[in-house]
């Protein structure tokens, strides 16, 4: 049987072209950038307060120096605050007033302090013109002749010491003066200002502070005297070597009051003494002197009446006499 002829295989159909890619659609354009609104100016800077301090200038240039030295620049006073300050310090002239009018101790205490206390302090109770006559009595038989002499004039009514008495003043000295002439004109409390100065003047070195002279005029006349100016204590101050010569300048009454809080850290009690004693030394340096180690310097915060009342009571609580 014959076989069947295979059938032809069909021709394969030809492929489909591929279709042409879209062309891509063109970017779009970038809007523009909005314009930027301008800056607004700024507000004009508010004057400054009157008494305002302003840093503008040099004081500007001035607090960038400080700030690079480390110092903090000082800020301004604010009128308030110094309407405050002023206030302030009227009130401490006003509380000294008032204590200075105040009746001194009890005079028990005061019986108690001319029989036990340091000398000194005797010396200053005799010196007093307001301690009562039976307290006086007492410092008339003190073993210190210097006490005995102060409350002998104390009750003769002439509690300063005979060579302040008043003098008619000398407004120029001679050069060839003595030295016993220099030292009546330095402890003259008529003696102007000025003439006080070329005292100092004469003697403008450390060497010549040492001598004899400087010991006699400056140091127990100049120093002594009431009447001589702030700026001539200043001056002196760098010249006190001794423990009597910061002591004399301790008791000024013109003694400035870093000087007299300087003064009142000494380690000596003699010099912490007469800043205890001093009226112008300031309240607190007063208030800390109170609660001294020695005695005799609680004594003389006791006694001065500028010392407030609560100085007063922590001298008494810790004692006014030596055991």
């Amino acid at each position: 049987m014959a076989t069947k002829k295979a059938a032809p295989a069909k021709k394969a159909a030809p492929a489909k072209k591929a279709a042409p890619a879209k062309k891509a659609a063109p970017a779009k354009k970038a809007a523009p950038a909005k314009k930027a609104a301008p800056a607004k100016k700024a507000a004009p800077a508010k004057k400054a307060a009157p008494g305002a301090a302003r840093t503008t200038g040099s004081n500007a240039s001035l607090m960038v120096e400080q700030g690079a030295r480390g110092k903090r620049p000082r800020r301004a006073t604010s009128p308030t605050k110094r309407a405050a300050s002023s206030e302030g310090t009227t009130t401490v002239a006003a509380k000294r007033a008032q204590a200075l009018s105040n009746e001194p101790p009890p005079t028990d205490t005061l019986l108690m302090l001319a029989q036990k206390a340091h000398t000194s302090v005797c010396q200053a109770m005799a010196s007093d013109p307001r301690m009562p006559a039976e307290v006086l009595a007492v410092l008339l038989r003190n073993r210190s002749s210097v006490v005995r002499d102060a409350a002998r004039r104390n009750l003769q009514g002439s509690v300063a010491h005979p060579t302040l008495l008043a003098h008619p003043p000398i407004r120029t000295l001679p050069k060839d003066a003595s030295v016993h002439f220099r030292c009546k004109v330095a402890r003259n409390p008529n003696t102007p200002p000025a003439t006080l100065r070329s005292l100092v003047d004469d003697m403008n070195s450390e060497v010549a502070f040492a001598t004899f002279e400087a010991e006699e005029v400056i140091w127990g006349g100049v120093v002594v005297n009431p009447r001589t100016p702030v700026d001539v204590i200043v001056s002196l101050a760098q010249f006190a070597r001794t423990a009597p010569q910061r002591a004399a300048l301790a008791a000024h009454p013109n003694a400035p009051a870093e000087l007299l809080e300087r003064l009142a850290a000494d380690k000596l009690p003699d010099v912490r003494r007469q800043a205890a004693r001093n009226t112008t030394t300031p309240l607190d340096v007063l208030d800390e002197l109170s609660m001294d180690t020695d005695a005799s310097v609680r004594a003389m915060v006791y006694l001065n009446p500028a010392a407030s009342e609560s100085a007063r009571v922590q001298a008494g609580l810790l004692g006014l006499v030596d055991n």
